[in-house]
């Protein structure tokens, strides 16, 4: 399959798109040998991860570079927060783009994109080269070379550009990660503000970087 992929990514600038998935056997647990445990231990199912190529103009999808599966181990998730990356979960995040890496060496570029729960500082270190960039939505608020953190230094910044946007109403029970997930129709005022930032290696990190210069981009609604 990824084969495949890699003929199709050739000479393209790729969009390496990786996340996480459970599949949920609860149902038919009692009669299924292996299932591990998901939904924060209350459900018995596996996990898959796979990254997914797309093409970055024209948005066709290219296939996929790489999947990982596996089961959770309930037992060896106790005091996982203070064990290097490798043994963890979130190792998924390294291994995804490093395996798929191999079958998009013929991509023009690649650019790997994740949500949130990648913003690693080991995935900063290892995967950015001259052939593969990589896009992460914030979720740690870094300290900086110099002082301060990444959220205030962008709040200082001034706005670089200004827009709104139509946003439509949204029924209840359609939004991830809220209470009800009702929302209504509204015009949201946004700004925009990015520069450039060295961010400091957590305490423990065994990353061989002890800082990173980065490229940070905030587009925020304000007021309502």
């Amino acid at each position: 399959m990824a084969a495949r992929t890699a003929q199709a990514a050739a000479g393209r600038h790729v969009l390496a798109l990786q996340d996480t998935s459970e599949l949920d056997c609860s149902a038919c647990a009692s009669r299924t040998a292996g299932p591990g445990g998901i939904s924060k231990h209350s459900g018995r199912g596996l996990f898959i991860h796979p990254v997914l190529a797309v093409d970055a103009h024209s948005h066709a999808c290219l296939g996929i570079a790489h999947q990982g599966a596996w089961l959770r181990d309930v037992d060896a998730q106790k005091k996982r927060d203070r064990q290097p990356t490798e043994p963890k979960e979130s190792m998924r995040w390294l291994q995804g783009p490093q395996a798929a890496a191999q079958y998009l060496r013929q991509a023009a570029l690649v650019t790997v994109v994740a949500d949130r729960e990648s913003d690693l500082y080991e995935l900063w270190d290892r995967i950015p080269d001259v052939h593969t960039h990589l896009l992460t939505r914030a979720r740690c608020d870094r300290p900086l070379e110099g002082g301060g953190v990444l959220c205030g230094w962008l709040a200082a910044q001034p706005a670089a550009a200004c827009d709104v946007l139509d946003v439509p109403a949204r029924p209840k029970g359609k939004a991830y990660g809220s209470k009800d997930g009702a929302r209504t129709a509204h015009r949201a005022h946004m700004e925009l503000r990015f520069g450039r930032v060295c961010v400091l290696r957590p305490e423990g990190c065994r990353a061989k970087q002890a800082r990173i210069t980065l490229s940070v981009v905030a587009v925020v609604a304000v007021g309502r």
